[in-house]
């Protein structure tokens, strides 16, 4: 062999030998929470996480032993260390102090034991002379010194022996609630029994004085891994690993307080650590056994849960939880025994028992890929499944889908009813629906809805549910969503309600609202306040408005599509905050009946309602104007959060930023700190109130998780087309905008700016009304399985419970009709025999991988400037781009102050980019530096201004070129349209993240001389980086991309470069369906493609959704049923088989005789 692969190999060897001493040798970092004790030979400190801590004094400085005691009543119990008394018990918590010159060396002990007038007594005394009280230690603290309090290091049972006046003393581990004492002398000694012991000792170990000793608060540190070192003489001689948890264990229940519960369900209790966990519960002070409780039994009424929880290291949560049960059933018990029924009813209940012909052919079906319209019979992805198996079946989501799972069922010619039982499991807990197809309808219809985990049997009429013998039912979890991914966003409508000319866009907004949300493109509608306008001015304009503004919401309650709405400052009278109108017209009386309203506080002044919006289940949040920051309001709202803590928040509220993107009052920062900051699944702070738009990521502070805050106030928007009206010197129209913010499945919000009243999208320019955010968003995976699933038919009544004698010895199954007072409840059926048939199933070869399509704004060299955001801008390629002339400072070509600010430093770079940058964020917002050029450039030849500045999203600034003509060329002023600005809203400066090029022969003809350029800040508190600014030409072709009429995207390519079409577009209420070579028909441009000499131009083409679209291409849909499997009733199927196998018989007899005789007719010839 090789001997470099010899020596190879014994490299390697050596390498995973001393890699596996490593791994072997590496110790976990030990466990510490609260106060942690560091024991130490001879260190003078020890340094953790940035701090250095010294030794806490413990040595012959005062110590004292805590007991926490319950019971005691005579005040006969002594406390004893080595035999020095050192005081007697009292209630409650006692303490006792102790010298170091009374301990040991090695282990002590200290004894609590019975006294008699005030002295100790021999254990003989003990057990024969004197009474004692049954007393618990609760517990038994040391505490040395500074150091924190440590529990005994085991515990002495001084026990009886029964007949006889000894004491055993046995040695256990330390426990709390230790029961003691408790016998009386008047008792005959040979009847005691030795379960309690007599008196008690705990024992610890004196602190060496050879060690030090350290009093870590861990606290004052966040949970995770540190390194500790321990330090003598300035130099580290041990290094230990710990890991810090502070956090007490996290409470699961299967219910969210104050929830009313149906008294079929068992609700389940547990918690989760990173630590071993235990816990205990009660309910209504009773103690649970085990983790869930059946509330089958339950009153009526409100109950509570107490959960208490502790790690190992003694991290605690306690919690009381309150839950109403409902009863929707009646006691009962309904049994299979020695083949036939049992039931057993309450005595205040009546039943009716029914015998019924199971089903046997029930064929079973999945589909993981699920529609929510559900608006057909069956779907080619579904999927065969074996019936028999059905409880090991579970039927999950596949990205924004709704799971089923499907039964058809041979009812063959039977009449009148069939009786279907079903019982199964959802994922998340939420309900199941059971649905049948109405033949005579072609629809779905819900003849079933009951809580996850409870069965529910119903009546389902053969002629209406079936046709030629087969019947259709659909299981699948009740999700409230009608499948759409976007919620709609509307803010400060008070001017639609104070001028009648104005009333109709506030109806044009509702209406687009109904009609989206019937069309399945839409889920949800907010309103962040200000519905009205003048609730100050007087009690008849009050009404007036709200009526208007009421009348208009009522367009969404009444087509039931999901919405809420939250106080302005003026719905309420300003700062007075006078609920009075607000809650007469949008009080919660008016939700409380929506399935989505989760509840409110202070009748509807704040509220939250459930929803789910595509992939996701949100919580929208809604905080009341000007009592956000109540201690009360905090309380409320962090209880509603931390009982969802699954779901995405998006909190609602109508102040809380400017157009800056900064508070807006106090009661901003009380809402960030105390319940955005506590809960993390607060994703979205949406607001109104102050004007214009603004949306920005907030840090919490050093952490990796970030909040979008966005505010939205179209109320002064003007296009210049009537009406206008004038409210404080500015048009208040607000010409209908409104977000539209939609969640894919790659976890971001793309959010668009829209107006159903002038029909056109964004008022301000498309980086500020058109944006994508990556939001860490919780994703909701739906879940079903079915446990039981049964259908009779040939339903016969067999007589009243408890007075007709009944006989089931010949039925299939059985069932009952029980009615308690109000309740009248079909039980499931009792299978008496097994009539199922099993069929044969193939695997199911669907690929469920699905592709997750992340949605981004492209930016690049285009005909108008691109914005870009958190991509780097990069200088055009040399190949594709000539420079004319370089207009960038440098440092050997610096830029001047010629006005604002002077508190700034200019930063030039090797790689040509030029920054200004304030010293302090305290200063005057502006600043402008110049740089002269002085040069001459042929425009009808370098015709495009290249260039590139990377600012944070809110941050302004601006670039001017000054010509030799006097010429200005201002890009907020006169280049506005390329960054998206109308004339009707030109901007004092361009902000955010830009590059591309500017057509400069739209502005310039023929030569032109430059003489400087001035470069602008105008945002303090972050600084502004020019990547580059050049005039040049293009040496490539161009692909032009028009996503719609406003926008378009360029990028120049060599010819004969394979080049990608850019993101595909996104327009709400449409999908897109490719790039086309014309705006109108033309041809569709099949992509990679090769570049060629003149460019292409690819228009982007969409399709609108109609109601009920579905994006699954790849499903087909059908309304005519499936044969049942096996093709022939098993019974039939075994009589044709033994008559077709007899005659095949018969007739291979004949054969074989007809053959024989014919043999021998030949012998005997022969």
């Amino acid at each position: 062999m090789n001997k470099k692969i010899i020596t190879r190999v014994i490299m390697i060897i050596l390498i995973t030998a001393l890699s596996g001493i490593f791994i072997f040798t590496e110790k976990n970092p030990e466990d510490a929470g609260g106060f942690y004790t560091i024991i130490a030979s001879d260190a003078d400190s020890i340094r953790i996480g940035g701090r250095t801590i010294k030794p806490s004094t413990c040595v012959n400085a005062v110590n004292k032993i805590t007991f926490n005691v319950s019971g005691y009543e005579s005040g006969k119990w002594a406390v004893l260390l080595n035999d020095t008394t050192l005081g007697f018990l009292g209630k409650g918590e006692c303490s006792f102090v102790f010298d170091s010159s009374l301990l040991h060396d090695g282990e002590n002990e200290i004894i609590i034991s019975p006294s008699a007038d005030g002295d100790t007594i021999s254990d003989d005394a003990a057990y024969r002379e004197n009474n004692s009280d049954e007393i618990v230690i609760i517990s038994a603290l040391i505490t040395f010194g500074e150091l924190p309090p440590s529990k005994p290091s085991a515990m002495i049972k001084y026990m009886p022996v029964v007949g006889k006046t000894e004491i055993n003393a046995v040695r256990v581990p330390y426990l709390e609630s230790q029961e003691v004492g408790g016998r009386s002398i008047e008792a005959d000694i040979s009847r005691v029994i030795p379960s309690k012991p007599v008196y008690i000792g705990y024992t610890f170990d004196k602190l060496s004085d050879k060690n030090t000793y350290f009093s870590l608060d861990t606290t004052v540190f966040g949970d995770g891994v540190y390194k500790l070192d321990i330090i003598k003489a300035n130099s580290v001689i041990e290094s230990r690993s710990i890991k810090i948890d502070n956090t007490a264990p996290e409470i699961i229940l299967s219910f969210r307080n104050g929830d009313v519960i149906a008294n079929s369900n068992t609700i389940k209790f547990d918690a989760v650590d990173d630590l071993p966990v235990t816990v205990s519960a009660e309910v209504n002070n009773k103690t649970v056994i085990g983790n869930s409780v059946s509330l089958k039994s339950f009153t009526e009424g409100i109950h509570t849960l107490y959960i208490k929880a502790s790690d190992s290291l003694g991290n605690t949560v306690e919690r009381v939880y309150e839950f109403t049960v409902k009863q929707t059933i009646p006691d009962y018990n309904f049994r299979k025994k020695d083949g036939t029924a049992v039931l057993s009813i309450s005595a205040d209940a009546t039943a009716t028992v029914y015998s019924v012909n199971l089903v046997g052919r029930i064929n079973m079906y999945i589909n993981r890929l699920g529609t929510f319209s559900m608006d057909h019979l069956r779907s080619s992805d579904e999927a065969l499944v074996s019936f028999i198996d059905k409880n090991k079946l579970v039927t999950e989501s596949v990205g924004n889908t709704l799971p089923y799972q499907s039964f058809v069922i041979d009812v063959g010619s039977n009449t009148g009813n069939a009786i279907i039982s079903y019982s199964g499991e959802t994922g998340g807990g939420e309900d199941i629906l059971l649905k049948v197809w109405n033949y005579k309808t072609g629809f779905w219809d819900t003849l079933g809805r009951t809580d996850s985990g409870v069965s529910i049997s119903f009546m389902a009429d053969i002629a209406t549910y079936s046709k030629d013998g087969r019947m259709r039912v659909n299981a699948c979890p009740y999700v409230l969503s009608n499948g759409s991914d976007t919620l709609l966003w509307v803010s400060n409508t008070k001017y639609y309600s104070k001028y009648n000319d104005l009333n109709s866009r506030y109806t044009d907004i509702m209406n687009y609202a109904k009609e989206q949300y019937l069309n399945g493109n839409i889920a949800y509608v907010a309103h962040t306040g200000d519905l009205i306008d003048r609730s100050l001015t007087s009690d008849e304009i009050a009404h007036k408005e709200y009526k208007i503004a009421s009348d208009a919401h009522f367009i969404l309650d009444n087509a039931l599509v999901p919405n809420g709405v939250v106080s302005g400052d003026r719905d309420i009278k300003h700062s007075l905050a006078d609920y009075s109108y607000f809650s007469e017209y949008f009080g919660s009386s008016r939700y409380k009946n929506f399935e989505w309203y989760g509840g409110s506080y202070k009748n509807n002044t704040h509220h939250y309602d459930l929803i789910t919006i595509g992939n996701y289940d949100f919580l929208l949040l809604y905080l009341g104007c000007y009592d956000e920051d109540g201690e009360d309001t905090v309380a409320w709202a962090n209880a509603v959060l931390e009982a969802y803590p699954e779901r995405n928040v998006i909190l609602c509220t109508h102040e809380y930023i400017d157009a800056a993107g900064m508070y807006s009052g106090d009661r901003a920062a009380v809402i960030w700190e105390r319940i955005v900051v506590p809960n993390e699944n607060i994703k979205i702070i949406l607001c109104g109130h102050n004007e214009g738009a603004v949306d920005r990521l907030r840090r919490v502070g050093e952490s990796d998780r970030y909040v979008l805050e966005i505010l939205a106030n179209y109320q002064s928007a003007e296009l210049g087309t009537a009406p206008s009206h004038i409210e404080n010197g500015n048009s208040c129209d607000g010409e209908g905008f409104i977000r539209l913010m939609s969640f894919n499945n790659a976890g971001q919000v793309i959010t668009t700016t829209y107006s159903p009243t002038c029909d056109i999208y964004n008022y301000f320019p498309s980086y500020t009304d058109t944006f994508v955010y990556d939001l860490e968003l919780i994703p909701a995976v739906r879940s079903i399985r079915t446990t039981d699933f049964s259908v009779g038919v040939n339903i016969k009544k067999e007589g009243v419970f408890g007075k007709d004698q009944i006989n089931l010895s010949s039925a299939d199954g059985a069932f009952a009709i029980i009615n308690e007072g109000d309740i009248k409840h079909i039980t499931e059926i009792l299978k008496l025999k097994n009539k199922t048939i099993s069929y044969t199933v193939f695997a199911d070869t669907t690929d469920y991988k699905t592709v997750v399509n992340r949605f981004k704004i492209d930016g690049m060299s285009g005909v108008a400037a691109s914005l870009r955001r958190d991509e780097v801008n990069r200088i055009p390629a040399e190949r594709l781009a000539e420079v004319g002339i370089d207009l960038m400072p440098s440092l050997k070509r610096k830029a001047n102050h010629t006005s604002g600010a002077t508190d700034y430093i200019p930063i030039y770079t090797e790689d040509g980019k030029y920054t200004i940058k304030f010293i302090t964020t305290d200063t005057a917002e502006r600043l402008t530096t110049l740089l002269d050029i002085n040069k001459t450039v042929d425009i009808d030849e370098y015709d495009r201004l290249y260039f590139g500045v990377t600012a944070e999203a809110n941050a302004k600034w601006n670039i001017c070129l000054n010509l030799s003509d006097g010429t200005v060329l201002n890009f907020s002023q006169d280049m506005y349209e390329h960054f998206g600005y109308k004339d009707y809203y030109i901007p004092d400066e361009i902000q955010g993240t830009w590059q591309g090029y500017i057509p400069l022969d739209d502005y310039l003809k023929g030569k032109v001389k430059v003489t400087s350029v001035y470069f602008v800040s105008a945002t303090s508190d972050s600084p502004i980086t020019f990547d580059y600014c050049f005039i040049g030409k293009s040496l490539g072709e161009e692909i032009l991309f028009i996503t719609d009429e406003e926008t378009a995207y360029s990028v120049d390519y060599l010819k004969g470069t394979r080049v990608e079409a850019i993101s595909d577009p996104f327009k709400n209420g449409y999908s897109f369906i490719g790039w086309f070579d014309a705006r109108e028909d033309g041809e569709l441009i099949e992509f990679p493609l090769k570049v060629e000499k003149g460019g292409i131009i690819a228009y982007s083409r969409f399709i609108k959704k109609e109601a009920g679209f579905d994006e699954n291409a790849n499903a087909v849909f059908y309304n005519n049923e499936v044969e049942i499997l096996p093709g022939m009733d098993y019974k039939k199927l075994i009589i044709v088989s033994v008559i077709i196998l007899t005659v095949l018989s018969g007739l291979v007899a004949g054969v074989v005789s007809s053959v024989k005789r014919r043999k021998r007719h030949r012998h005997l010839d022969i």
